[in-house]
């Protein structure tokens, strides 16, 4: 094998490595809604949102903020809060 065909080889194996962990990058992401989309299926199942969620919303895109803080605020915010001692 010449070293031109040697490097072809590499090369093409390079781009098809980089592809297949672009498509299992993309797999393990899972899926992820817009707003409107998620209002439209809230909609289905009864549920409205209030303006503050959908500011909310609008400021964690705008923070640029992940998955994990989104669910962290908001269950800080609207989450069940625990029953007061007597």
């Amino acid at each position: 094998m010449a070293l031109s065909e040697y490097i072809a080889a590499i090369l093409r194996y390079t781009s098809l490595v980089n592809k297949i962990s672009k498509k299992l990058a993309q797999r393990a992401s899972g899926f992820s809604f817009t707003l409107d989309e998620f209002e439209k299926i809230s909609a289905v199942e009864g549920i409205q949102f209030s303006a503050e969620l959908k500011d909310d919303f609008r400021s964690f895109d705008r923070k640029g903020m992940s998955d994990a803080e989104r669910r962290r605020v908001i269950a800080e915010k609207y989450g069940a809060k625990p029953p007061k001692s007597k």
